[in-house]
């Protein structure tokens, strides 16, 4: 069974495969970096719109970020 786990792992190799910190990212996202950060540690659930800007900041597909979670 997939976990919100899944979903923090898989921003983190994104975000690490780009080679971005998660301040750069936070930037690109035009987010809070205390909201990234509380993403990848999960202390805050990301929304829909969120999970799509961190995605375009990534340059990968939404999807790319939810793969492996149950619908």
């Amino acid at each position: 069974m997939s976990t919100p786990d899944d979903f923090r792992h898989n921003l983190f190799i994104a975000r690490r495969r780009s080679g971005l910190s998660q301040e750069r990212l936070a930037r690109k996202a035009g987010l809070a970096l205390d909201t990234v950060h509380k993403i990848e540690h999960g202390k805050r659930n990301p929304r829909l719109d969120t999970i799509c800007l961190l995605a375009d900041a990534l340059d990968v597909k939404p999807g790319e970020l939810i793969d492996g979670l149950e619908r």
